[in-house]
C-alpha cells in the first residue's frame, strides 16, 4: 500500500510539472501576441489582449488603467507614433496551471524625426497572465524604465 501511494504521490507530481511546463510556454503566446500587436500598431488588438479587468502600469504613465477604455487612451499615443517592442530576456514563474508571471527586459522604439535614427528606451516588465475561458489573457501588466548599469 505504501508503495502505491508513493508511486501516485509520484505521479501526481510529474503530471503537475508537466502542467505548469506547458503552462509557462502556453501563456508565453500571450505576451508574444500582446508585442506583435503593439508591433502592428493595433489598438484593438493591444487591448484585446488583456483581460476585461486588467491592471496596467504603465511606462509612462502616472495613472493605474484598469479598463479597456483606460488602456485604449494609454496606448493610443504609442500606436499613434509608430512605437514597437521588442522582447528581451525574461525568467518565468508558473503560480498554478491556469495563472503565470514573466518578469523581464523590453525596448521600446519610435521612429526618428526626419531620418534620425529610432528612439530606443530600454524598461522592465512584468505580466500576469490567466487562463480564462481557455484562453490565455494579460490580467496585470507592469511597466517601468530600465535604470542604467551602475558604473
Amino acid at each position: 500500500m505504501k508503495a502505491l501511494r508513493a508511486i501516485l504521490v509520484m505521479v501526481a507530481c510529474v503530471w503537475c510539472s508537466l502542467a505548469l511546463a506547458g503552462a509557462r510556454k502556453d501563456a508565453y503566446r500571450a505576451v508574444e501576441q500582446w508585442a506583435a500587436a503593439f508591433n502592428a500598431h493595433d489598438l484593438d488588438k493591444v487591448v484585446a489582449a488583456y483581460t476585461p479587468n486588467a491592471l496596467v502600469l504603465g511606462t509612462l504613465s502616472p495613472v493605474l488603467a484598469s479598463n479597456a477604455d483606460d488602456l485604449r487612451a494609454y496606448f493610443k499615443r504609442s500606436v499613434a507614433a509608430k512605437s514597437e517592442v521588442k522582447l528581451g530576456e525574461h525568467a518565468v514563474v508558473a503560480i498554478s496551471p491556469k495563472a503565470v508571471t514573466f518578469a523581464g527586459f523590453y525596448e521600446f522604439s519610435r521612429p526618428g524625426q526626419d531620418g534620425a535614427p529610432p528612439k530606443v528606451n530600454p524598461a522592465r516588465y512584468t505580466f500576469v497572465v490567466v487562463k480564462q475561458n481557455g484562453v490565455w489573457k494579460i490580467v496585470h501588466h507592469h511597466s517601468s524604465p530600465r535604470p542604467k548599469p551602475a558604473q
